[in-house]
């Protein structure tokens, strides 16, 4: 149960992410360049960028 708690939060965090860089007027490339979400300790590096273009892409569709 424990890791289903920490993807919850992961995903939480992601989320509230994606909205406040959207909401800043950032561009895709800006935000899909990052390297970490605030909050998130164990996920860092290139390997967020899945999660955060799949984000970017939830949220930005029309």
């Amino acid at each position: 149960m424990p890791d289903l708690v920490f993807m919850k939060d992961y995903f939480e965090k992601l989320i509230v992410f994606t909205k406040s860089e959207i909401r800043a007027g950032k561009t895709k490339e800006q935000f899909v360049g990052n390297t970490a979400i605030p909050g998130v300790t164990e996920f860092v590096g290139d390997g967020v960028q899945r999660s955060l273009t799949a984000a970017w892409e939830e949220f930005t569709a029309v």
